[in-house]
């Protein structure tokens, strides 16, 4: 539109001059050649407007088709610059994929390297942890046991010092017992020989009231007989004497007889106390074995 607008502007002159021209011209003449005159300006217009129209629908063919080449030019020219762009962008796009897929292997692979190292830290923490704790466990149980041989020793020396000291007691106690029956087998003993040397004296002093009185005895039968005019020697005297020697061995024998049973009966004794002190002392270490074995074991 804007190319039609001058067009315009010069066709109107134009008309406008030819309009006056016939118009002076129509004034002068008749008015037949006036009318002739109007329907030649009519027709000159007519044909004016018609080239008018022509040139108009022309230019606008030509504005048209310039502005359709243009536009397809354009449309062209676009498409080339939005090819080239696309090219470009999916060269872009392509580089930047490219890129990003360099990035994320580079990434992926330092992520892997560090991963794999983190493993071998975490590992190899594990492992000195595992050996760190191996070794805290081995030193403690070395010092459990350290501590259980210690006390395991102090309790066998506690065990041993009062196994001694029981045993020191029972030994005490089987000594004491022993010297009090060392003591009463004494005193027995002294007793038993004071009691045998009493017997021997008075079986002394016995025997020689015996023969003494055998003697005396004797004497008087002689001195008897004598008087009656018998001798000794005859039987009657001799038998006399005799019976005074038989009567006199009865005695003695009968009194050695009560002796030996006196003196047999002192032995019982010291003996009786002998056996009753050796079973006190075989009952008493028997109930401290006894009390022993309950104690310690």
């Amino acid at each position: 539109m804007a190319g039609i607008t001058p067009i315009l502007s010069a066709v109107a002159p134009v008309a406008s001059t030819a309009l006056s021209t016939s118009q002076r011209q129509s004034q002068s003449d008749t008015s037949a050649s006036q009318q002739q005159a109007e329907l030649e300006f009519k027709r000159q217009q007519a044909e004016a407007e018609a080239k008018r129209l022509a040139d108009q629908q022309a230019y606008e063919r030509q504005q048209a088709e310039t502005a359709a080449q243009r536009a397809a030019e354009q449309q062209a020219y676009e498409r080339q610059l939005a090819a080239q762009k696309q090219a470009q962008e999916q060269a872009a796009l392509a580089a930047q994929q490219e890129y990003d897929r360099q990035q994320a292997d580079r990434k992926y692979a330092a992520e892997q390297a560090a991963r794999e190292q983190q493993a071998r830290l975490e590992q190899e923490a594990q492992l000195r942890q595992w050996q760190h704790d191996e070794e805290v466990r081995r030193q403690q149980a070395e010092a459990a046991a350290a501590e259980a041989e210690r006390q395991r020793q102090e309790e066998a020396a506690k065990r041993q010092q009062a196994m001694d000291l029981f045993a020191r007691t029972q030994a005490t106690e089987m000594d004491q017992l022993r010297s009090r029956h060392q003591q009463t087998e004494a005193e027995a003993d002294a007793s038993a020989q004071s009691r045998l040397a009493t017997l021997v004296a008075q079986a002394d002093a016995a025997d020689r009231q015996r023969r003494e009185a055998l003697r005396t005895a004797t004497a008087r039968s002689r001195a008897s007989l004598g008087g009656q005019g018998v001798s000794s020697a005859d039987g009657s005297g001799q038998a006399i004497i005799q019976g005074l020697n038989s009567t006199a061995d009865k005695d003695r024998q009968a009194y050695e007889a009560g002796d030996q049973i006196k003196r047999a009966s002192i032995q019982a004794e010291t003996d009786t106390l002998r056996r009753a002190n050796l079973l006190e002392q075989a009952q008493l270490a028997e109930r401290q074995r006894l009390e022993y074995i309950a104690k310690f074991y």
